[in-house]
């Protein structure tokens, strides 16, 4: 959704925002734990969760697709998601 670009709103719930050490979502932040996979187009880490007043951990690969346009999130364990998420860049 174009909202999603635009930090601040209260409407961006699909933002996913990634600095090198944190994924910060609109209701959570992750800090990353260790990396296990780095490559250019994709890397697969493990991070701890906050959020809710909530804690957790999760196993996470990111890769690029589409010259870099399109990020797909994959999760893996027991809580995972069972489908990957699709994240357009914003501009």
């Amino acid at each position: 959704m174009a909202a999603d670009c635009e930090p601040g709103r209260s409407d961006a719930k699909g933002l996913l925002t990634i600095t090198a050490e944190k994924l910060e979502f609109y209701e959570s932040v992750g800090t990353l734990d260790e990396v296990q996979e780095a490559a250019p187009e994709r890397i697969r880490a493990s991070f701890d969760f906050t959020g809710e007043g909530m804690t957790w951990e999760r196993d996470i690969a990111f890769e690029l697709e589409d010259g870099g346009a399109t990020l797909v999130r994959s999760e893996f364990g027991p809580e995972a998601a069972p489908d990957p998420f699709r994240y357009a860049k914003c501009n």
